[in-house]
């Protein structure tokens, strides 16, 4: 009977700590609009995004710990496959629901946006300042491939769609 419940237990262990993250199927990144107010960028390899949700914390040097705060959280009751893949932040499509409003946006403070297409599967997330919002331009995607880049959308989607194989 014991080595039953040692294998088990092991079995238990190995599901726990694989199961710990949702899995990428996906990218995000922010752009902006024309007022220069955030714009959520996605790719999905799964399906449109049914959830998401913004932190914020004081921007630091980076040494200093981080104590992230929950902001704005937008879910999309009824996700379709032609679904728009951008979304504001500041005045979001009627399709989204508002859950919580958040706080807005503004200076002194880092803000981390994740959108998931299911619970157990999320598009990523992308950091950034107001600071960082100024230097994107016209047509362009603040994310994250290995480095922290900004680049025009075409190259953000072909970036996307290279995650789906």
């Amino acid at each position: 009977m014991r080595p039953l419940l040692l294998a088990l237990a092991a079995i238990m262990s190995a599901f726990t700590l694989s199961g710990c993250s949702p899995v990428q199927v996906g990218l995000v990144g922010v752009g902006v609009d024309r007022s220069g107010d955030p714009v959520l960028a996605m790719f999905s390899c799964e399906g449109p995004a049914e959830t998401i949700r913004v932190e914020s914390a004081p921007t630091t040097d980076g040494d200093e710990p981080v104590e992230w705060t929950e902001g704005l959280w937008l879910e999309n009751p009824r996700p379709r496959s032609d679904d728009p893949a951008s979304v504001s932040l500041v005045d979001p499509d009627p399709r989204w629901t508002v859950v919580a409003p958040g706080d807005g946006f503004e200076e002194g403070r880092t803000y981390n946006v994740r959108a998931w297409p299911a619970p157990d599967a999320t598009l990523g997330a992308v950091e950034f300042t107001l600071g960082d919002l100024a230097a994107i331009g016209g047509g362009e995607v603040r994310f994250f491939d290995g480095e922290e880049r900004i680049a025009p959308v075409d190259e953000f989607l072909e970036v996307g769609r290279d995650r789906c194989v």
